[in-house]
């Protein structure tokens, strides 16, 4: 507080009457109100040489407007664009995006999660996906890897590398080629414009994974070939030994 000592300060708040109890210096509709703001200006009379609020319309406060309705809602976080250029550069540039907001889609074709602006219509999952590479980024998998498997596409998904989860174990079905880890920056997850930044990404650990739909018997044949890098190989296994640790919990009656 040294930095704000002897300072004018102006407080912005979308509560109008947070704002009319400051520039009033107190008022008497509400006490509990009444006793807050009498206590700021009390705190605030020896350190500043003034302070006044004014009122910041929701429409241009809309990140603290969505923390305080609950938070942010969580299909709607998008990467930093360079991480995207870095996405295109490392595998290719993906032509449609399945599950997009206009606002943040990175693709010329896209299926809109909320409603019909999308390019290709609303609802991906309803849709027959066209013959490219496409782009995924829900924050939290499953996606329908099903789907994938039906459409035999090509999918860059973005997702967290948690292979404890059931879903891992088709993820690892679906790889194509070696996956890529995300480098960790604060911004690497945004909404509103990028003003508002997601708080946890450490615990996210998220990666890019290039998903292909393979027939049963080339997959194996790949596997048993060893055509898996020594990172794939290696999750591949761990996917394995947990399918093999469900299996002996069920047997046990301990699952």
């Amino acid at each position: 507080m040294l930095a704000l000592h002897a300072s004018h300060v102006l407080v912005r708040k979308e509560n109008t009457a947070v704002v009319a109890y400051i520039n009033r210096q107190g008022c008497l509709r509400s006490h509990t109100l009444y006793c807050l703001v009498r206590h700021l200006l009390l705190w605030t009379q020896p350190q500043l040489r003034s302070i006044r609020a004014a009122h910041l319309p929701g429409i241009s406060n809309t990140a603290a407007d969505l923390q305080s309705r609950g938070g942010p809602p969580v299909s709607e976080w998008h990467l930093h664009l360079l991480v995207i250029q870095q996405l295109w550069s490392h595998y290719s540039r993906a032509e449609v995006y399945l599950f997009a907001l206009a606002e943040s889609t990175h693709c010329p074709l896209w299926f809109s999660i909320r409603d019909y602006s999308g390019t290709l219509g609303i609802d991906t999952l309803a849709h027959t996906w066209p013959s490219c590479l496409h782009y995924i980024f829900p924050l939290f998998p499953p996606v329908d890897l099903e789907k994938i498997m039906q459409e035999r596409v090509t999918v860059l998904l973005v997702a967290p590398h948690w292979p404890h989860r059931q879903w891992f174990v088709d993820l690892v079905s679906l790889w194509d080629r070696e996956p890529w880890q995300l480098s960790l920056q604060a911004d690497l997850l945004s909404q509103v414009q990028g003003t508002l930044w997601h708080p946890n990404l450490g615990l996210l650990q998220l990666w890019a994974w290039p998903l292909s739909r393979m027939p049963d018997d080339l997959g194996s044949v790949r596997r048993s070939s060893g055509y898996y890098s020594v990172g794939e190989s290696s999750h591949y296994k761990v996917a394995v030994l947990l399918l093999l640790a469900d299996f002996s919990n069920m047997v046990s009656g301990e699952f």
